[in-house]
């Protein structure tokens, strides 16, 4: 019990600063995220979720750039640096992206975090 409530901490005080310092999970979300695969929600929807104007999308979106979750999370980071590890869990999970939530496991302890009641 006392492991899954440090977890639950862990995830709620780290930012999504910390996320980028780890290039291989980064690559790995922006696999996912960066699909355009009809019924599944993507990169844009994650932003738009966040709070982010379609405006700032439409910069953000590839002209060359080979990733658009990259430059989106570069973004985030820029804007809000404060953005929670829980708070972008939530998001993904509210979008029904727990392949994504999934992937981001390794990187809040190798615990599935969908065992937590988020609200």
């Amino acid at each position: 019990m006392y492991f899954f409530f440090s977890l639950f901490l862990f995830v709620e005080d780290s930012t999504i600063t910390s996320l980028l310092e780890d290039l291989d999970l980064l690559d790995n979300v922006a696999i996912l995220l960066d699909k355009e695969t009809p019924g599944l929600k993507n990169w844009l929807h994650f932003a738009r979720r966040l709070g982010i104007s379609r405006n700032e999308c439409d910069e953000l979106k590839p002209k060359g750039i080979p990733s658009p979750t990259k430059k989106l999370m570069e973004y985030i980071v820029q804007v809000n640096p404060d953005l929670t590890l829980k708070q972008l869990i939530q998001t993904l999970i509210k979008m029904k992206r727990l392949d994504v939530v999934n992937a981001l496991r390794k990187f809040i302890g190798g615990k599935n975090y969908l065992g937590f009641v988020i609200k």
